[in-house]
């Protein structure tokens, strides 16, 4: 009889412990709930107290003049300005800007901005202009600047920017851009334009002179180009077209198309997809680990050498595809298209070679 109350107690007891951390445990989940939703809160409480500190907005518009004379370039900076650049009707450089600062009260704000200046500095023939924020560079979120420059005939402009849009147009001289994490245009230039960028967005339209495009892990586009064009791009997806002059460029880790191109071009690719159609001139493309697509007909007539190793050449041309495996496994294809005017010389490896005739 006391075994039996003994076990009763004892049972009781278990079930009073199980109880007890079923108890525990939903506490405990209760408990980690709720700090894991405080942290929401806090951003949320966070990202309110931001807006209210930076609620309100303070804009001013102004403008500088600088005469021409013993300037040779200009020179444009700023992280995040947005710039548009045109041409001069006279011969006076002219900067319009806006700034934008936003504080707790309107009152700050203009305060603020009264602490910023665009000021001209010139050296050595090249002129600057820069937004500064008591004498510092801006790196700020809560203001923005936007420029726009007229410049003369004849005057070297060069533009360093991040983060913020570019656009380019109309004007005569030479054309320099360093871009990093933003947008480019530049359009109806007569002057060479060289770009170099990373991580941005390029498109170069209506260039009477020579570009050269630097491009990483970007998007670069380049049409009706009266010059040549020199290439060096990374992760980068690329389209040429409508070129009078040479083609030439250096492109890994990415794809790039060129079409209607007067001139020679030359290409190499490493682990790169190569497009090519309607290329008037020799012909020479080299690839490493990336499909080469050609596009020819009759009235682009080539001397064709065409050699996949490790690779396949793929093509209803009627000419012999020839398989070498005593060494290294290739297939090669050689004759005439067309009329054979220009020389065309494509090698890949690790890749095909796909030639389609329209």
């Amino acid at each position: 009889m006391a075994g039996r109350k003994k076990r009763t107690v004892l049972i009781a007891a278990a079930a009073l412990l199980f109880i007890m951390m079923i108890v525990d445990v939903s506490i405990r989940k209760e408990e980690l709930l709720e700090r894991f939703g405080e942290q929401f809160v806090h951003v949320s409480r966070t990202e309110a107290y931001e807006g209210a500190l930076h609620g309100e907005t303070a804009e001013v518009k102004q403008q500088l003049e600088v005469d021409r004379q013993g300037i040779e370039e200009v020179l444009l900076t700023g992280n995040g300005v947005n710039v548009s650049v045109q041409r001069a009707e006279g011969e006076e450089i002219r900067l319009e800007y806006v700034v934008k600062i936003s504080a707790s009260t309107k009152e700050k704000a203009a305060a603020k901005l009264k602490l910023i200046e665009v000021r001209p500095e010139s050296t050595e023939g090249r002129l600057k202009f820069n937004a500064m924020l008591e004498g510092e560079p801006i790196h700020s979120d809560w203001v923005s600047v936007e420029y726009t420059l007229y410049l003369p005939d004849s005057l070297k402009l060069w533009v360093e920017n991040e983060g913020g849009a570019v656009r380019i147009q109309g004007i005569q001289g030479d054309v320099e851009v360093l871009l990093a994490r933003g947008m480019l245009e530049v359009l109806k230039v007569e002057g060479d334009v060289a770009v170099e960028s990373s991580l941005g967005h390029v498109d170069v339209s209506g260039i009477a002179g020579d570009i050269t495009l630097n491009n990483d892990n970007g998007q670069t586009n380049a049409e009706q180009i009266q010059g040549s064009v020199k290439l060096d791009t990374s992760y980068d997806h690329t389209q040429i077209r409508q070129v009078k002059g040479r083609v030439n460029g250096e492109t890994q880790f990415g794809s790039i198309r060129v079409d209607d191109i007067l001139g020679p071009v030359s290409l190499h690719g490493n682990e790169t997809a190569i497009h090519a159609s309607s290329i008037r001139g020799d012909l020479r493309v080299a690839s490493n680990d990336g499909a080469v697509t050609l596009l020819v007909s009759d009235m682009t007539g080539y001397q064709l050498d065409a050699a996949a190793t490790y690779g396949r050449i793929l093509s209803h041309l009627p000419l012999a595809i020839v398989r070498d495996r005593a060494g290294d496994y290739t297939e090669r294809m050689q004759g005439i298209v067309g009329e054979g005017t220009w020389k065309a010389d494509v090698k890949a490896e690790s890749a095909d070679i796909i030639i389609q005739h329209r």
